[in-house]
């Protein structure tokens, strides 16, 4: 994306910025049947991350109900012309429940997901970049919950990376939240992450859901 077009996670307008209806991301994922076998309890209905990648043309949601990430294919950066079905899922009900934050390497080879109930964040390898049913886990997972960075037990909401590679940013939802930043030394890479420092924004600054860079 060129940093022009704002995407968030909104329930029907109230958090974030307020769209017109048919930009509602819920609208694409709400009574979605995303394992067509037509239990309504797999449905995603509460989406919690967005990722949008491959110059705009894929948009990847992940929520709390589903425990998948969902893909949607795209004309670039129009999510407008997105299919209200996902072409791909892969499911991340094996790195535990209520998954919120999504994020993907710049060449679409690495996916990493945030697990709140254990404020852990997953790596994955797909064989294919970009496409999400391709995905594999690493084996590897960084605890964001030790020593001077705890950010205490499921509170992490988000996360985002530098373009490359070799930061690693997250958010909690803590009162006053906080931003936890991370240094990589082999890019993309979790087995290589340090702790780098900790910013508590202002008080006041409650429930934040989202960051980006």
């Amino acid at each position: 994306p060129s940093g022009s077009d704002p995407y968030n996670i909104t329930y029907h307008g109230q958090d974030g910025f307020t769209l017109p209806e048919q930009w509602w991301l819920d609208n694409y994922v709400t009574d979605l049947d995303v394992w067509n076998d037509g239990n309504d309890s797999h449905d995603e209905h509460h989406p919690e991350g967005c990722f949008v990648g491959k110059d705009g043309t894929r948009l990847y949601v992940i929520g709390e109900v589903a425990n998948a990430v969902l893909q949607f294919n795209m004309s670039e950066n129009d999510l407008s012309s997105a299919s209200q079905t996902p072409s791909k899922t892969f499911d991340v009900s094996n790195e535990g429940g209520s998954h919120f934050g999504v994020h993907f390497s710049s060449d679409g080879k690495k996916m990493f997901v945030i697990e709140n109930s254990g404020d852990d964040v997953h790596q994955y390898t797909l064989s294919t970049a970009w496409e999400v049913d391709t995905a594999s886990h690493d084996g590897i997972n960084y605890s964001l919950n030790e020593g001077s960075q705890a950010t205490g037990s499921n509170a992490i909401m988000d996360l985002t990376f530098s373009a490359d590679g070799t930061k690693m940013f997250v958010i909690d939802d803590y009162s006053p939240s906080s931003v936890y930043s991370y240094d990589l030394d082999s890019a993309w890479d979790l087995s290589s992450v340090t702790f780098n420092h900790r910013y508590t924004l202002t008080t006041g600054d409650y429930s934040t859901s989202g960051i980006i860079f």
